[in-house]
């Protein structure tokens, strides 16, 4: 489906002039007839080379939509993206980034002992301190097999089973 307000935008290839059907995705981000991010194809163009999967485009007036030359910014990877953003909100809130971090799940200023030292996914990706991650598992449900002795032998079981495609008769009694 195409948006009817999606600006006109045409691409040079091979001499004839191509237009983009663009759409708006459930994020807010321009994409192409062939699902590929607008932002991306524009940082190619203006670049003039072509983006490696692991290169971000991050926009610097946080608007989704603006893909103008001077609002795109090519960075190497999703952690330099992430640093990125903490620095800028630590900023915002008028904090030092090595003192303090910005728990979003929470919305308060914390020290930084309060979130985990380790490169998670949650703490890392998430910007949550160690207190929000333990009730968001916890809410969700998460990580509750971790100790459970019977779950893990029958996914041991599970597994052996699986590996070898044969069952044993005497473990069935067990069952």
């Amino acid at each position: 489906m195409l948006v009817e307000d999606s600006p006109p935008l045409h691409v040079l290839i091979d001499g004839d002039m191509i237009p983009l059907d663009l759409r708006l995705d459930a994020n807010g981000y321009w994409r192409t007839r062939h699902n590929l991010y607008l932002h991306r194809v524009m940082a190619e163009l203006y670049s003039g080379k072509q983006l490696q999967k692991s290169e971000i485009v991050h926009h610097i007036n946080y608007n989704k939509q603006d893909n103008r030359r001077c609002n795109l910014m090519v960075l190497a990877n999703q952690k330099d993206h992430k640093i990125l953003h903490a620095i800028t909100d630590a900023k915002k809130l008028g904090v030092s980034i090595l003192t303090e971090w910005h728990c979003k799940a929470c919305d308060q200023v914390k020290s930084r002992e309060s979130f985990s030292n380790n490169d998670t996914y949650w703490n890392k990706v998430h910007n949550k301190c160690k207190s929000c991650v333990s009730t968001y598992k916890k809410e969700k449900g998460l990580n509750l097999d971790k100790f459970n002795a019977r779950a893990r032998l029958s996914q041991q079981y599970r597994r052996y089973l699986k590996s070898n495609k044969t069952q044993i008769s005497w473990l069935n009694e067990y069952r």
